[in-house]
């Protein structure tokens, strides 16, 4: 069409005092109509959150759902205070579900990797790192995208691995913490399946 769509996380500012003044961000739509070369923003959440995404099969593309890492509830000094959430948009009804991560626990950039047999646009998973103050350690964690309202368990998980048709071994539980934030990755199936054996 003639239009073109973005959905960001908007900030009000950048750096005004330092390298690490980050205000909060949240979603916005811009809209641009490159036949009238006029645009359109509207704010669609007042929940601070950060690293917007879509199944990578619709980037650039349009998509009825999206994700984000919702920002943290408590005092930022103390991370043991923190709760942090992964929030799932529905672009199409205008609702968000949010999946609270627990007190002291804080996620990281969602990414979406389709389910072998997705009928729909959020038929799948969403994977990210969790960093658990209380054990100063990251767990690697994996939701139903489509429901969007718990951790799945390891059966499920195992089960995700042998529909790849590889084998993986995985560890729940690292030993070194890893930022909230810090990781920026994709899925790519194909990668998957040529990998034998991987150990995180």
């Amino acid at each position: 069409g003639d239009k073109i769509v973005l959905d960001v996380a908007r900030f009000p500012y950048m750096w005004r005092t330092g390298g690490m003044d980050f205000p909060e961000p949240f979603l916005w739509r811009f809209t641009i109509d490159t036949g009238t070369g006029k645009g359109h923003e509207e704010q669609i959440d007042d929940r601070a959150a950060e690293f917007p995404r879509v199944a990578d099969a619709n980037v650039g593309s349009p998509h009825r759902y999206g994700y984000m890492m919702g920002f943290n509830t408590g005092h930022p000094d103390r991370p043991e205070t923190a709760e942090g959430a992964i929030i799932k948009y529905d672009r199409a009804a205008g609702t968000n579900k949010v999946i609270s991560l627990g007190k002291g626990r804080v996620g990281g950039e969602p990414v979406f990797a389709p389910a072998a047999d997705a009928k729909n646009e959020d038929d799948g998973y969403l994977m990210t790192y969790v960093y658990d103050a209380s054990k100063n350690a990251s767990e690697f964690v994996v939701f139903d995208a489509a429901t969007a309202s718990s951790y799945l368990d390891w059966m499920v998980h195992f089960e995700l691995l042998k529909e790849l048709d590889h084998e993986v071994e995985i560890s729940a539980q690292f030993i070194q913490a890893i930022g909230a934030g810090a990781l920026h990755v994709t899925w790519e199936r194909e990668v998957g399946r040529k990998l034998k054996r991987v150990k995180l």
